[in-house]
């Protein structure tokens, strides 16, 4: 709709609509910029110019002539009315600019958030790998000889040639002591270099005239012994032997039936008259101790009568003693008697069958030695002897030597290649006998003690592999079993197994506690990330990157699928996976606290912040 009025009514129309003051140009200044020149030519007041009343109340826009294009007015007229239709204006245009503005940007929204954002996560192809059935253990390790070098001898330590934690070869000397025994020694040895020389020296001495007459003596000896076993026994030492053996038997028979009898009945007899003696003097005892209770005897009568009662007690256990001691004698002497009968008919029995071949055979050997050793001397020393006692005075000049070198300095040598430990001795201290000098350990093998469980007796075997472990719990050494006892501990229920492990570095101690991992079997399966799993209701999940089914454009090409697995035993930070899953499929290992079945992912490159919180997350 147009207005037929002219802009000076426009104008006061607006100004009714909002009355205002009027105000003095320099005034208006203070609001709006106004041109300084027009300040300075317009110094009267603005005329309000007034509008119609149903032109006012229209809230439809209003068409206003151009500027340019509005009559002049005869008369010189105010320019504020065409500043502020100017000023009403440009507000007017902002507001419907500014509206259009935000209508295109709400219309723009829904649109933006319909197009799908994939969530970064990170993914790991599924792997076939090998599968361990382990068990871990904490356990020390032992070494195969250790021990405490002790010197041989007493005496002071002169020199040290190692120090703690050095590595010393079999043979190789580790101290050097003085010894004080050696003296002893030395001096046995020098008894020994004498006689040997004394010997030497009667030798080449020749044999002496009264040595040959005893030689030929028992010769003569030798040969009569032999002549008397070859004629027989005469018939007067077979008359004797017999009368021996008579009175054997007349021994034994007084024995059995004699005097000994005779003395055990007395024996017997003084038994019974010491038991009859103690009865009596107990019944009197007793019968004064009552007395003595009611005042009717004195305490000496009392004392008197416990006297006599002890004697006779005593009395009684001696008789007792006397007939069991002579009850031994006599079958001792039985026992005696009877072993010189059965020999005195032995010898009568010899002397009529004559003498035996084994008899005759050892005199004949005894007449032959006597005559070689005559033979001997008569013809001097051989040879041969002078030489063997030659050799015994070097021997023994030889022993002389040695310990004199030994008395001088006595050196402690290694038993066995291995490492040096603890020297808790310096030069200059004495050593005694059990005193240790160092300590010496051979640790290039060690073994690790294992205590097995009883019920993995069936799959323990010897060459099993063995991993040692360190706090990271990755495998540092490798052994195998090799050693498992036949005896199972009866307090733990455990059986003790050994697992030998290389050491050439050293780095392993002996006595050292480690973590070690009996590996029982390894079979090929499929482990995954731990961080890769989910729990929910009591079921594990993994997710899995998949194609969607009905892909769109601008749509990120992959999904993540929640699939149910079954796991195995943790291994490390990985969890073997029983069934669920396949080599080659894909799974998120990171991201996943943000990820719902079917929500589109984006597979991030290393460095790129997979696993990061999500906007929604950073708000909550």
């Amino acid at each position: 709709m147009s207005y037929s009025k002219s802009p000076e009514s426009v104008v006061e129309a607006e100004e009714q609509k909002s009355p205002t003051p009027q105000l003095h140009p320099r005034d208006a200044d203070s609001d709006r910029p106004q041109d300084s020149a027009t300040v300075v030519d317009r110094p009267e007041a603005v005329a309000k110019p007034e509008l119609h009343p149903t032109d006012a109340d229209s809230d439809r826009p209003q068409d206003f002539p151009p500027i340019a294009d509005r009559p002049q007015p005869g008369k010189p007229r105010s320019r504020w009315p065409l500043i502020a239709a100017l000023a009403i204006a440009t507000g007017a245009a902002g507001f419907g600019w500014y509206s259009w503005q935000s209508g295109q940007n709400r219309a723009q929204q829904p649109a933006a958030a319909a197009q799908p954002k994939g969530i970064p996560v990170k993914l790991a192809a599924v792997q076939t790998s090998s599968v361990q059935d382990a068990s871990e253990f904490v356990s020390s390790l032992e070494a195969k000889r250790s021990v405490e070098i002790k010197p041989e001898a007493e005496g002071l330590v002169t020199e040290i040639f190692v120090k703690s934690g050095d590595f010393i070869n079999k043979g190789q000397a580790i101290a050097r002591i003085k010894s004080d025994s050696a003296q002893a020694d030395l001096r046995q040895s020098q008894a020994n270099l004498i006689r040997a020389q004394s010997h030497l020296a009667e030798l080449q001495a020749g044999t002496r005239p009264e040595e040959i007459a005893q030689a030929q003596a028992q010769v003569a000896q030798a040969q009569a012994n032999l002549a008397q076993l070859r004629s027989g026994s005469r018939p007067e030492e077979i008359g004797q032997a017999q009368a021996r053996v008579s009175q054997a038997e007349a021994d034994l028979a007084d024995a059995q039936t004699g005097s000994l009898l005779e003395e055990i009945a007395q024996a017997r007899a003084q038994i019974e008259a010491s038991t009859a003696e103690a009865k009596l003097a107990s019944q009197q005892l007793a019968r004064y101790q009552a007395l003595a209770k009611e005042g009717a005897e004195s305490a000496n009568t009392l004392e008197e009568y416990t006297q006599k009662a002890g004697t006779a007690k005593a009395n009684l256990r001696e008789a007792q003693r006397r007939f069991e001691q002579r009850q031994k004698n006599r079958q001792a002497e039985i026992e005696r008697r009877t072993a010189a009968l059965q020999q005195q008919r032995q010898a009568l029995r010899q002397l009529q069958n004559g003498s035996r071949p084994e008899e005759i055979a050892k005199a004949e050997a005894e007449v032959a030695q006597a005559k070689s050793r005559l033979a001997q001397l008569a013809n001097g020393t051989r040879q041969e002897q002078l030489d063997q006692a030659q050799a015994q005075v070097a021997e023994a000049a030889a022993q002389v030597r040695g310990f004199e070198v030994q008395l001088q300095e006595t050196a402690v040598i290694a038993p066995f290649a291995g490492v040096i430990g603890d020297i808790p001795v310096k030069v200059g201290d004495y050593l005694k006998k059990g005193d240790a000098i160092a300590t010496l350990t051979e640790n290039q093998v060690l073994d690790l003690r294992l205590s097995i469980p009883l019920e993995r007796q069936p799959q323990l075997r010897l060459g099993l592999p063995v991993q040692m472990l360190d706090a990271q719990g990755k495998a540092i050494a490798q052994g195998q079993i090799s050693f498992i006892s036949p005896n199972v501990s009866a307090n733990s229920q455990t059986i003790l197994a050994k697992a030998t492990f290389p050491n050439p570095s050293g780095e392993l101690l002996n006595l050292q506690f480690v973590k070690a991992k009996v590996i029982w079997k390894q079979n090929p399966g499929i482990l995954v990330p731990v961080t890769a799993v989910t729990r929910l209701g009591g079921e594990t999940f993994v997710f899995t990157a998949q194609k969607p089914e009905q892909p769109k454009p601008g749509m990120p090409p992959l999904v993540a699928r929640q699939k149910s697995v079954k796991l195995g035993a943790i291994e490390g930070n990985n969890y073997q996976v029983i069934e669920g899953l396949k080599a080659g499929e894909k799974i998120v290992t990171a991201g996943i606290l943000n990820l719902t079945d079917g929500v589109p992912i984006m597979a991030q490159e290393e460095g790129q912040g997979a696993g990061k919180k999500s906007p929604v997350e950073s708000k909550k």
